[in-house]
């Protein structure tokens, strides 16, 4: 027995050896075994499994049933019927499986692609293919609202979508080719990007600026609307639309074009001439704005003599103006509401003379465009007028235009735009901000009021990305000599519940009180002109003033008057401003220490005034030591009875909207600090004036943690450099997480590549830092 079993064991080492010498007979030279496994409806042809050398191709021919098709492999490629697979360096079973499709794969059809020009598809049109075939599309026009994929015809019907996936994959079957064995895809869309003017009883003038096509819009009429198509080369820039400035192409004989209402009484929301406008609904429809119209007095309610008014610059950069035409000497009617005509007896009303307007019990007043000088005493003893529509070119214009007792009433200026905007694409394009804040009226927002925060400040990419996409930011910077708190009043109509405002201003009275405007405050508004309909007016002065200066303004930059400009220029895709609107520029990106800004901080009750001066600052303080001096005009208290009533004034209309109004501190320059700030205590004394003079939700952070060293400043004492904007960001991140009560992220959590933002050193902190005595 023990023999028998012994005999057994050796037959059975003596097979296995045989086996293994039989196996490395295929395996020599170290040859690998590639097998291909499959299931029904498949025929291998050839050779399976194959031998190959570690890292050649190994290829099988295989055949299909007549209703199956290839689905897909473990490895490798199938195409016309033969598997390959490469770069194998061991055994290798490939799985192959073919899907029953329950029709013929042998079948050809002609397959059409109607897509439009970035749509595409894996396989081009009119090709002939065999049933089964497998294709993919993809809808690729960004700027347009994909509807979905149709077969056989165009449709807006979601019930003939075959699928709403901007990329879709299907197969050639005869259940969706026509009876000629034609297959049609379409990709279809909604119309994107249009509104339309109403011109409500108006006519269209097709000669003017408006109506020259560009680039940027296409124009189409239909009955008695004006269709707008704006391109998606201005939707990448911007996610509203800048409506037509009043240059004549919408007009009615005895009429003044007043605003854009979406009703056409103008009982719905109301639309400054020149403004922007948020294209809300998928195709447009909805989007129609009525032209609001106010019928003029007649020639025979006005006195008039010839008037002619030089333009101050080459005429064909100012279109709007009228050299020619007639000056108002007298009012001859008492209406309580004042339309001045364009024309009297065929010429333009150009001017209105010193007295023509007197002991008028007008409450509104509207000026045609064609108004270019309007004399001291003009208006005397109005005292019921309200509301002014003011059109923005009037060159020549004072504060004394209108006497006291003519603003005794006055409230409401509404600004109409008549010719092009000249600072749309200046450093900081406010009307991208503008864009973004009516594009996410849907959502929380953080709306950021700083102080130079548009040019250095912040970076809205960094800090919508460490607040993981729960807020949108909108960073509206100014200039210390900007009313910042006009912003603040806007946000009573433009935030809601939910968002979240910053008021972080710079130390300057024009930002914290100060009721006298300034014209860069205008020339920021240009193209955002709705702001002026949510601000009361009666707490400012110098408002016409600070037109006049606006036009003139010899002072900035190019030296020349507001009106040398051209209407494209707002669209202009500025390469020193990204898509939040932020100026970007490649000087700030390098540390720089090299500038000279008498512009010192205080840190206490005392700030700039708007008297300024003009100082030489020979040693470090030079003439600044003065500051404590309430004599001092260049100095003001910030809880002085004027400022501190208006900022908190403003602060309370601001919180109608719901939205948590909030103060913070905008970046300084630790060398620019007055000797006294120098000191922690200074600072926390510093923030509990704010809390104790301002009635804000809350404060957000302290003064110390905004102090930065000068290393980290561009060119004066508020404008940081891109390592200074990276760390200013984060230092707000972490106060709106302690304002919100969330775990902050790291630092570098999200990275350190942000356009704007340069971040020092291996871990990202920054190198330089700024002690205080404690």
């Amino acid at each position: 027995m023990k023999n028998k079993a012994l005999k057994i064991f050796i037959i059975l080492i003596s097979v296995l050896l045989l086996f293994v010498a039989c196996d490395k007979s295929e395996d020599s030279d170290d040859k690998i075994k590639v097998m291909l496994a499959y299931g029904e409806g498949v025929t291998v042809k050839g050779e399976n499994p194959v031998w190959i050398q570690p890292g050649d191709t190994a290829s099988f021919d295989v055949s299909l049933d007549d209703t199956y098709a290839f689905a897909n492999l473990t490895h490798g490629t199938y195409e016309n019927g033969c598997v390959t697979v490469e770069g194998l360096t061991r055994n290798t079973t490939v799985k192959f499986f073919a899907e029953d499709l329950g029709y013929s794969t042998s079948e050809d059809y002609r397959y059409f692609f109607n897509g439009e020009a970035n749509d595409a598809s894996t396989i081009g049109t009119a090709s002939v293919l065999k049933g089964g075939t497998k294709i993919t599309v993809t809808a690729g026009e960004k700027f347009k609202i994909f509807l979905g994929w149709s077969f056989n015809k165009n449709t807006v019907n979601k019930n003939e979508m075959i699928s709403t996936e901007r990329e879709f994959t299907f197969r050639v079957s005869p259940d969706i080719a026509n009876a000629k064995k034609i297959i049609r895809i379409y990709a279809n869309y909604m119309e994107s990007g249009i509104y339309y003017y109403d011109l409500n009883g108006g006519n269209l003038n097709t000669g003017t600026a408006n109506m020259q096509e560009n680039g940027y819009y296409k124009l189409s009429r239909t009955q008695e609307k004006l269709k707008v198509s704006m391109s998606g080369e201005y939707l990448e820039i911007f996610e509203s639309v800048p409506l037509f400035y009043d240059d004549g192409s919408f007009e009615r004989d005895g009429y003044v074009l007043t605003e854009y209402n979406t009703e056409p009484d103008g009982s719905g929301t109301a639309y400054s001439l020149g403004s922007r406008y948020y294209i809300s609904s998928d195709d447009g429809s909805s989007n129609v704005l009525y032209c609001i119209w106010e019928k003029a007095e007649t020639s025979e309610s006005f006195t008039c003599s010839d008037f002619n008014y030089p333009c101050p610059t080459e005429p064909s950069r100012a279109a709007h103006w009228k050299e020619n035409g007639v000056i108002i000497t007298s009012y001859n009617d008492n209406s309580e509401k004042v339309v001045i005509p364009e024309k009297i007896n065929g010429k333009y009303v150009t001017g209105i003379a010193s007295g023509a307007f007197t002991d008028k019990d007008m409450k509104t007043l509207v000026l045609p465009k064609t108004i270019q000088r309007i004399e001291s005493g003009a208006f005397v003893s109005c005292e019921s007028l309200e509301t002014v529509y003011f059109p923005d070119s009037i060159y020549d214009i004072s504060n004394e235009s209108f006497d006291e007792s003519s603003y005794t009433s006055f409230k409401n200026l509404y600004v109409n735009a008549t010719m092009a905007p000249r600072y749309a694409k200046e450093a900081g394009m406010y009307s991208v901000k503008l864009s973004r804040l009516l594009a996410s009226a849907d959502e929380n927002r953080i709306i950021v009021i700083a102080g130079s925060s548009t040019y250095q400040g912040l970076s809205s990419s960094y800090l919508e990305t460490l607040l993981s996409g729960d807020y949108t930011v909108i960073n509206f910077g100014t200039t210390r000599t900007t009313h910042g708190l006009i912003y603040l009043e806007a946000m009573q109509t433009l935030a809601h519940e939910g968002d979240i405002v910053i008021y972080a201003p710079e130390n300057s009275s024009y930002m914290l009180g100060e009721t006298e405007l300034y014209w860069k405050t205008l020339r920021d508004l240009e193209s955002m002109y709705n702001f002026y309909r949510y601000v009361d007016f009666s707490n400012y002065t110098n408002i016409f003033g600070a037109f006049a200066d606006f036009n003139q303004n010899y002072r900035y930059k190019r030296k020349a008057q507001r009106f040398e400009s051209s209407y494209d220029v707002i669209a202009s895709a500025n390469h020193s401003v990204n898509e939040y609107g932020e100026y970007q520029n490649p000087a700030r990106r390098g540390l720089s220490t090299e500038y000279v800004d008498s512009y010192y901080i205080t840190l206490n009750n005392r700030i700039k005034s708007k008297y300024e001066g003009e100082w030489n600052d020979t040693d470090f303080q030079g003439a600044n030591n003065n500051y404590k001096d309430p004599d001092n005009i260049t100095w003001v208290s910030m809880d002085s009875e004027v400022l501190a009533n208006e900022v908190n004034r403003v602060i309370a209309k601001a919180k109608l909207s719901g939205a948590k109004i909030c103060f913070s501190f905008c970046p300084v320059d630790a060398d620019k600090l007055v000797e006294d700030a120098r000191s922690y205590d200074w600072m926390l004394a510093y923030d509990d004036m704010i809390e104790d003079v301002y009635d804000f939700d809350g404060v957000v952070g302290s003064s110390v943690n905004y102090v930065f060293a000068h290393e980290y400043f561009y060119d004066n004492a508020f404008h940081l450099n891109d390592i200074g904007r990276a760390y200013r960001t984060y230092r707000m991140y972490l106060d709106i997480a302690e304002l919100l009560s969330f775990e902050p992220r790291d630092f570098l959590a999200v990275g350190t590549r942000y356009e704007g933002c340069i971040f020092e050193g291996e871990s990202g902190e920054p190198l330089i830092s700024v002690d205080f005595d404690k």
